[in-house]
């Protein structure tokens, strides 16, 4: 929150760089109360019913100049469970960018924090989120200066330094988790304009993470990396690709990740969308790169992903919420079913495939998501599936279903499968001001007894915007 408001002001006390810059500002209340009948999600023969209490506050702020943009988004909210036990939940994220040298030298500044699950297979409520045994606030700092220099026709660097820290506190159990610190350097060379239709990208990259409460194998990760990228335009819809390099990889463990890295394939892009694959080598394994946005009708558009990446869990959940939060592209929440924060290094795998359609009245969406992480000693994949479906009833009423289905394999562990279903109805009684209500159920089924439950909820609240 001081890094937060710490960008807020500077438009104040540095409006040489803001240079007469609009602002906005935008912000909410609200409350809502949930009637539920299992409160600690405890298995069936032990379920507690309860009334849980919400009261929220948001906030969007945005400046922005010639030279310096900042942004802050916030949603803070106060819990009580059976009017006592308060808790705090929490999404809050600052973003500033600043052009300190025109067209040389710029800085870019982030920090949040936000309330995420500690496990993948916690307990979760389809309406509540998880019980508050079960989470951690995760804090992130980060600062990253840039150097840019073009070089003619010829071509652009960009030098890049970026350091990250990363604080988890609230947990149950502080020997859970650990705190972690990530510092890269990464130096680009893109070949300019002379070159025509080919155009080549030297990297070099050097990433350091530290976990600074573990202590052995996997505390301390290296990874250095330079390749070479040759992307050739054989007509304005089709790209060939082709990147060669080597990885050296340093985690203290048993595993050779070291070697050299190839990737081939393609681009194609077009007026209704985009579509790269590529299949390659890393890690000493196989690696398949995609990336589809497809606009099939103006009305319905597909899209996905596939990767394979060497990450820690602290430091994916930094990437998620890397760069301008007001920007649609970077996700504002972190995932539900949790990072395994405990965990060091891993290899993962992560793919989703998705479709989005809007016809009239109606909007829907459907996606799947599959992740495989890869640990020094374990494995564990996750399989996901959400749809949700909305309509307008009249001008002021609308109402939602959405359905989320996950399911969590982990060595030596019995396979969950959690189901929740929420419908909703929302009343517009002003621009601004809103009340809701619906129901929910979730359902979880496990091979252990004690893991099992259900929950059935029945809310009602409002917002009001101003």
């Amino acid at each position: 929150m001081g890094i937060a408001t710490l960008f807020a002001t500077t438009a104040v006390i540095l409006p040489a760089a803001t240079d007469a810059a609009e602002y906005r500002l935008e912000q909410s209340v609200g409350t809502e109360v949930s009637v539920t009948d299992n409160i600690d999600l405890d298995p069936d023969g032990e379920k507690t019913a309860g009334v849980v209490n919400t009261l929220s506050y948001g906030t969007e702020f945005s400046a922005e100049g010639r030279r310096l943009n900042l942004s802050l988004l916030s949603d803070l909210a106060v819990e009580s469970e059976n009017a006592e036990n308060l808790s705090l939940d929490q999404d809050v994220r600052a973003f500033g960018s600043m052009e300190v040298f025109e067209d040389f030298f710029f800085l870019e500044a982030s920090a949040s924090s936000t309330q995420t699950v500690i496990d993948s297979g916690s307990a979760v409520s389809g309406e509540r989120g998880a019980d508050d045994d079960d989470t951690a606030s995760v804090h992130i700092l980060e600062a990253s200066p840039y150097i840019q220099q073009r070089f003619g026709r010829w071509a652009d660097g960009e030098f890049r330094v970026r350091h990250t820290e990363t604080r988890v506190t609230g947990e149950e159990d502080e020997d859970d988790t650990s705190n972690e610190r990530d510092m890269q350097q990464t130096l680009t060379v893109t070949s300019g304009s002379v070159l025509n239709r080919l155009e080549l990208e030297l990297e070099l990259d050097r990433q350091k993470t530290i976990l600074l409460d573990r202590d052995g194998p996997g505390s301390d990760i290296e990874e250095r990396l330079g390749s070479l990228t040759t992307n050739y335009a054989f007509t304005r819809f089709f790209t060939g690709i082709a990147r060669f390099g080597y990885v050296d990889v340093d985690d203290g463990g048993t595993r050779d990740l070291s070697g050299e890295l190839w990737d081939v394939g393609f681009e194609l892009t077009g007026t209704r969308g985009s579509l790269l694959l590529t299949y390659g080598r890393r890690y000493n394994d196989d690696r398949i790169e995609a990336q589809l946005d497809y606009e099939i009708t103006p009305r319905l558009r597909v899209f996905g992903s596939l990767d394979r990446t060497l990450d820690t869990s602290l430091g994916s959940i930094a990437n998620d919420r890397r760069g301008d939060p007001l920007e649609p592209t970077i996700g504002l929440s972190p995932s539900d079913l949790g990072e395994d924060l405990d965990e060091g290094a891993s290899l993962v795998t992560s793919g989703e495939l998705g479709l989005v359609g809007n016809y009239g009245r109606n909007s829907f969406g459907l996606t799947a998501g599959y992740t495989d992480r890869e640990f020094e000693t374990r494995e564990e994949n996750t399989l996901t599936l959400v749809a949700n479906w909305s309509r307008s009833l009249s001008r002021d009423l609308s109402s939602s279903l959405i359905f989320d289905a996950s399911q969590v394999d982990e060595d030596d562990e019995e396979r969950e499968r959690t189901f929740s279903g929420t419908a909703r109805l929302s009343y517009s009684l002003a621009e601004n001001a809103r009340v809701f209500t619906g129901v929910s159920r979730t359902q979880r089924f496990s091979g252990q007894a004690e893991d099992e439950y259900t929950e059935n909820t029945i809310f009602f609240g409002g917002s009001l915007g101003f």
